[in-house]
């Protein structure tokens, strides 16, 4: 009998210990539990807040997985694509937007076109962004901005611009004739006051001249107009465009200097808008020079390709202006104060040209020592650029 008790006593010590461990187990796995519960709600919640943001934005996003397949969609780049979520999931993300060698990585395609399921093709501004990981890419977020209608507008204003500008160029070439002829016909006869408003007439209709030969200009570059490629001499260029306007350059005592380096290699371009840029930089060195100074003009032979300064020893433009100078009808605070009567298309039109080249445009300057317009071209190639852009 006592054996028996025994044996009952260290039993129900045993089931004790067992219901003891049990429940300090149970308690852990229902804390691991309640644990697991709370992530999954914050997970759900993190969900809900991220399909709020996808919807509020105004552009398409599209996210994918690290093998590039679509794994959600927002109902604007649903809207975009003219697409259901049933036709996008998981499809390569390369059979809507052609990323090639950029999935994964951060780039902005600018203008890409989008073939949608109807049919239709759209312009797209398309960007993405890897989401990482601890430093791990896990996928892409590709955010999609339709610009087709921004295009059709942008080429209606152009046209615009350009019939506006071909229908003021006619009478306003016989206005400046006119002007020319009273000129030389009677400038001997008038009065200093006189004399000085049929001046200021003829200036002004001058001005309205280089306006609409600026806008006409820049239809065509920003149309993206074929260029007529040549192999080119830049030295050639720059001397004749020198001889050309050392007539202006005289009347303020302004000494123009070429140096050229020997064995200049042929560079590949249209001869009519280099010539156009060098007239642009020349002219601007001249009327912001002091009296008296020269102008330096330099042609350096780079490792494949050529380089042009235009240095003025005048005013000089302040560093901050120095960043929108090849900016459309941007003109430097101090250009400004000086009676600049240009219209900030000069440059603006030098930096679309040299771009279409292929090349490179850029300015120094110091306040009070003058400033150095450079430009560089590539050196001759086998397949120069066709196209403006």
């Amino acid at each position: 009998m006592a054996y028996f008790l025994l044996t009952l006593n260290l039993a129900v010590l045993i089931l004790s210990f067992y219901l003891f461990f049990t429940r300090n187990k149970l308690k852990t796995v229902l804390t691991e539990k309640n644990k697991l519960d709370r992530e999954i709600y914050l997970l759900n919640l993190e969900k809900i807040a991220l399909d709020g943001v996808l919807q509020a934005i105004d552009d398409g996003v599209i996210i994918t997985s690290i093998d590039g397949n679509i794994e959600m969609v927002s109902k604007k780049a649903l809207d975009l694509l003219k697409a259901d979520l049933s036709h996008l999931k998981d499809r390569p993300i390369d059979s809507i937007i052609s990323v090639d060698s950029t999935r994964n990585k951060l780039f902005t395609q600018d203008e890409t076109k989008l073939s949608l399921t109807t049919g239709e093709v759209i312009l797209a501004k398309v960007s993405s962004l890897p989401i990482l990981t601890e430093g791990e890419v896990r996928g892409t977020i590709y955010t999609i901005h339709d610009i087709t209608k921004e295009k059709e507008f942008e080429e209606m204003k152009l046209d615009f611009v350009t019939m506006a500008a071909h229908q003021l160029r006619t009478p306003l070439t016989l206005l400046r004739s006119y002007l020319s002829v009273l000129s030389g016909r009677i400038l001997t006869k008038l009065k200093k006051d006189d004399k000085l408003y049929l001046d200021r007439s003829i200036q002004g209709a001058n001005q309205l001249s280089s306006l609409i030969e600026n806008l006409i200009n820049i239809t065509h570059i920003e149309n993206r107009l074929s260029m007529q490629i040549k192999q080119l001499q830049i030295a050639s260029l720059v001397t004749d465009v020198v001889y050309s306007l050392n007539v202006i350059g005289k009347e303020k005592g302004i000494k123009i200097k070429i140096h050229k380096e020997d064995s200049l290699p042929l560079v590949p371009g249209d001869p009519y808008l280099i010539t156009q840029v060098l007239n642009n930089l020349i002219v601007n060195a001249i009327e912001h020079s002091n009296k008296g100074r020269n102008i330096d003009i330099s042609i350096r032979n780079s490792p494949n390709e050529i380089t042009v300064d235009v240095k003025d020893y005048g005013e000089g433009i302040p560093y901050e202006a120095t960043k929108h100078l090849f900016e459309k009808f941007y003109q430097a605070p101090s250009h400004l104060e000086a009676g600049s009567k240009g219209q900030g298309l000069g440059l603006y039109i030098s930096k679309k040209i040299i771009e279409a080249h292929k090349g490179k445009i850029w300015v120094n300057s110091i306040q009070g020592r003058g400033s150095t317009f450079s430009f560089s071209l590539p050196a001759y190639q086998i397949h120069p650029p066709n196209q403006l852009g």
